[in-house]
C-alpha cells in the first residue's frame, strides 16, 4: 500500500489571527447531521493562546490558501493536568440551524406559491446564510408552506426538501447546498489491500423483517367506519406488500399509512421499506492516508466511490456518507463511511433479488 501523502499548507486563524502550535485537527462533515464540525487540539505551554481562543470567536481553516471551514468556537476543554493541551470543540454555521426555531423572516409562519429556494433563503435570511441549488432541478412553487412553532430550521429544511427529493448539506462556511443524493462521483477509490489502513462498521440484519405491508390511513371504507367494518377483500386492495428474500423467519411488519394513498402509491411504500432497510443495515468507515480523493479533490460527502472490499464480497459503488479529515500524530488521513446508495433511495427504485447481488460480487 502506498503510504504517500501530499503535504498540504495548513492554516488555523482564530478572528483573523494565524495559530501553527495546534497538535491535532479533525473536521468532519455527514449526511446524518446537517451540520459540520470541528476539533482542534492546541498545545499552550505559557497560556497564551488561551486569551484568544475562547468559545464564540470565529475559527477558519484554510488549506492550500483555500477556506474549507468557517464555525464559531462553542466549547473549550483542558486536556491534560498541565493544563498546556486545550481541545476546541466548533460547528459552523448551520449548527444554528440545528438548535433554532423556524420562522419566515417577517416572523409569520406561513406562506403561499414558493418555490423551494425562495422559501428557505427567506427562512435563512435572518441568520445571514443562504442556499445554493447548483442549478439542480427544485420543481414548481409549493402551494403552501407552513412552520409548527418551536420547529426547528433544520427540520423545515428537511421536510420541504423532502417533497422535491432533495436533501441538504453544509458547505462548511455560510451556505446551505440543495443536491440529489449521489449526484457528485468521486475520482477516487477504496481499494482494500491498496489504500486502505483500517475497516470498520457493521453488516446488520437488525430492522429487516420478512414481510412488509403498508395499509392505506382509512383502509377499505368510507367516512368513520375504519377498520372494523371493512371487509377482506376491501382491506386487500389498500394496501402495498413486499418481501425481504434474505429474511427467512416469520417477520410480519405493518405500517399505517400516515396520509391517503392510492394502492400504487401504498405499494411503493412497501417496496421502499424492505429496500431502505435492507440496505440502511450497512455502514463501513474506512481509513485512508491524505485527504485527496485524488489530485486537488478532497473526499466530499454525497458522492459515489468505488469499493473493492473482497473480503466481505464488495465490489461496487458506495455512497460516502461521513468524512473526518485528520491530523494527528500518526499522519494526514481521512476515514470515509460508506453506505449503499439505495438507504438514501425514494420509489420507485430497481431492487436486487438478492443479497449477493446487492454487493455486485455475487453470481
Amino acid at each position: 500500500m502506498s503510504r504517500f501523502v501530499k503535504s498540504h499548507d495548513f492554516v488555523i486563524r482564530v478572528d483573523g489571527q494565524p495559530y501553527k502550535l495546534t497538535s491535532d485537527v479533525k473536521f468532519s462533515r455527514s449526511m446524518l447531521t446537517l451540520g459540520g464540525s470541528i476539533e482542534v487540539v492546541v498545545f499552550d505551554q505559557d497560556n497564551s493562546i488561551i486569551k484568544s481562543f475562547r468559545p464564540g470567536k470565529t475559527l477558519t481553516v484554510e488549506i492550500d490558501n483555500q477556506l474549507v471551514f468557517k464555525s464559531q468556537i462553542q466549547t473549550l476543554n483542558p486536556s491534560d493536568s498541565n493544563g498546556h493541551f486545550f481541545t476546541y470543540i466548533g460547528r459552523d454555521a448551520t449548527g444554528d440551524l440545528v438548535d433554532c426555531s423556524a420562522s419566515f423572516s417577517d416572523g409569520s409562519f406561513s406562506k403561499k406559491n414558493m418555490k423551494l429556494d425562495e422559501a428557505l433563503n427567506d427562512i435563512l435570511k435572518p441568520f445571514n446564510m443562504r442556499v445554493k441549488t447548483n442549478e439542480i432541478d427544485i420543481g414548481e412553487p409549493l402551494s403552501e408552506i407552513n412552520i409548527s412553532p418551536g420547529e426547528t430550521v433544520a427540520e423545515v429544511m428537511a421536510r420541504l426538501c423532502k417533497y422535491r427529493r432533495i436533501k441538504p448539506f453544509t458547505d462548511g462556511i455560510d451556505s446551505v447546498l440543495l443536491s440529489k443524493i449521489g449526484a457528485e462521483r468521486s475520482l477516487g477509490s477504496i481499494i482494500l489491500g491498496e489504500n486502505v489502513m483500517t475497516r470498520s462498521g457493521q453488516i446488520s440484519h437488525a430492522g429487516r423483517y420478512s414481510k412488509v405491508t403498508v395499509k392505506g390511513g382509512n383502509n377499505g371504507s368510507s367516512g368513520d367506519a375504519g377498520f372494523g367494518n371493512a371487509s377482506a377483500e376491501d382491506l386487500a386492495e389498500l394496501e402495498g406488500v413486499a418481501y425481504d428474500p434474505d429474511i427467512k423467519r416469520h417477520r410480519p411488519l405493518i405500517i399505517v399509512s400516515e396520509a391517503d394513498a392510492t394502492k400504487e402509491e401504498l405499494q411503493a411504500r412497501a417496496e421502499w421499506e424492505v429496500r431502505h432497510r435492507r440496505f440502511n443495515g450497512t455502514d463501513l468507515t474506512y481509513t485512508v492516508p491524505g485527504w485527496e480523493a485524488s489530485e486537488g479533490q478532497f473526499w466530499k460527502i454525497n458522492s459515489l466511490v468505488r469499493v473493492e472490499d473482497p473480503e466481505l464480497n464488495i465490489n461496487r459503488d458506495m455512497l460516502i456518507k461521513a468524512v473526518d479529515l485528520n491530523r494527528d500524530s500518526d499522519g494526514t488521513t481521512s476515514s470515509i463511511m460508506v453506505a449503499p446508495a439505495e438507504s438514501y433511495d425514494l420509489p420507485p427504485a430497481r431492487e436486487p433479488k438478492t443479497d449477493d447481488e446487492l454487493w455486485g460480487g455475487g453470481a
